[in-house]
């Protein structure tokens, strides 16, 4: 009984989206809407009837210097992911240690929940390397900071183009600043820096799922 109830709220939700849209002189009515799901929301693609993730693909030059292993029982993990909402942050979904050598890059990939954030380019992602120094203490790179954009009319499986970040924080506390709002940091240079692109995903059911699909590039 369960399931016809979630459609039913699910398209009365749709419906009122889109008109809503129109009553703001909109020309067409979006194709992705927010609709609540359990605590939180996901995006519904209103053509196929399903609903929105973004698979992701993080690449960097096998020139770059990384420490090795990423991740060890001495030192933890030396590549930190962090996922960023308006007033907030999380650990990104990018496991340090999965990753193929691809043309001369190291390669990650990863899928992740869309929600009404995205349909603003309210989200964002930060990678930083931890080096080691010959006294064996954590030395942070700058964390590297990637801008989504906002998801209007993208074409689902289409990969975008591979971009480096639009910006930078730095010091332990990379994330808070980022998460504050602080004023913009100096963008220092970094040899071989990371390349980010991702594409939409559709699936029937929300939520967050584990990436298993061979990385090809």
């Amino acid at each position: 009984m369960r399931q016809p109830i979630l459609l039913i709220v699910l398209f009365l939700s749709s419906f009122l989206l889109t008109m809503a849209a129109f009553g703001k002189g909109r020309s067409a009515p979006p194709r992705y809407v927010p609709v609540k799901v359990g605590h939180g929301f996901s995006v519904y693609d209103l053509h196929t009837k399903l609903w929105l993730q973004r698979q992701v693909q993080l690449r960097v030059s096998s020139e770059r210097h990384l420490p090795v292993p990423l991740m060890s029982g001495e030192h933890g993990a030396c590549l930190h992911c962090t996922d960023f909402d308006p007033g907030g942050c999380g650990t990104g979904n990018l496991s340090p240690e999965k990753f193929v050598v691809l043309g001369g890059y190291r390669v990650w990939q990863w899928k992740s929940h869309i929600n009404k954030d995205d349909l603003n380019g309210k989200r964002g992602f930060g990678i930083t390397v931890d080096q080691v120094d010959a006294e064996g203490r954590s030395v942070k790179e700058p964390m590297e900071i990637f801008a989504f954009p906002a998801i209007v009319d993208q074409t689902p499986n289409e990969w975008s183009g591979w971009e480096k970040h639009t910006s930078q924080r730095h010091g332990d506390f990379a994330w808070w600043s980022q998460v504050q709002g602080k004023a913009t940091e100096e963008s220092l240079p970094v040899p071989y820096p990371f390349e980010m692109r991702w594409r939409l995903l559709l699936t029937d059911t929300p939520g967050r799922c584990v990436d298993d699909e061979t990385i090809e590039m």
